[in-house]
């Protein structure tokens, strides 16, 4: 058996599917490609029905893409390329056809299927490269207010570097303190002039050697000190 290409006037030829089952854009398509190559390398495959009549075995989408290049220049669209199959061994090349559908469906199917994953891909590399930025920026304005507030928060000191400072910050903060835990801040000056000789070595010589200080003023002010919160 041989097969021959032969061309087919296009009003004699049916499909028996629509052609809304095709993507209108692409059939317009392929119809302008084939007015101005003014042939289709793809043949249609039909099978003859009656002397000029013939139905569609594969591509269907060929047909209808002849059909619309004929609407716009029937001179140059009159016919198409296509294979007839004979009606003794239409059987055996219909079976052929129906693989070729198959595998051709496939083949799509796996290129959209590998298009959309590569896509995904593309688009959850972006985000996580997006939400590294965001977090990498959230740690730097982070940094930089921490630093900010350090700067802004005084040097620490317990009560006993507290009465060994000499600084004018600390003297205020010194005699805020005396005066809450109810001492009269002139000892004060008292505190100075022992502690310009001598720093103390701890709070409990403090009421020892300043005359007024009593112990339970001094136990006052300890116990002020501890139950005040201060960033120091």
């Amino acid at each position: 058996m041989k097969l021959y290409y032969q061309l087919v006037s296009v009003q004699d030829i049916q499909s028996s599917l629509s052609a809304s089952q095709f993507s209108t854009e692409e059939i317009e398509q392929a119809a302008n490609l084939f007015l101005k190559a003014e042939l289709s390398i793809q043949p249609v495959v039909l099978r003859q029905n009656g002397l000029e009549s013939y139905s569609v075995i594969y591509g269907d989408f060929v047909y209808f893409a002849a059909v619309r290049a004929r609407e716009i220049n029937p001179r140059k669209a009159e016919t198409i390329q296509a294979v007839v199959i004979d009606p003794e061994h239409e059987s055996a090349l219909v079976e052929q056809v129906e693989l070729f559908k198959r595998d051709s469906d496939f083949s799509t199917q796996s290129d959209d299927l590998v298009g959309r994953f590569n896509n995904f891909e593309q688009t959850i590399e972006q985000r996580i490269y997006d939400l590294i930025q965001t977090v990498t920026e959230e740690n730097k304005a982070l940094k930089s207010s921490i630093g900010t507030v350090e700067k802004q928060i005084p040097k620490r000191h317990n009560l006993l570097e507290l009465f060994n400072d000499s600084s004018s910050q600390e003297e205020k903060r010194l005699r805020d303190r005396l005066e809450k835990a109810g001492i009269q801040t002139k000892r004060y000056n008292i505190i100075e002039q022992i502690r310009n000789k001598q720093p103390f070595n701890s709070l409990e010589e403090i009421p020892q050697q300043i005359r007024g200080l009593s112990s339970e003023k001094m136990l006052k002010l300890i116990e002020n000190w501890l139950n005040t919160l201060e960033l120091t």
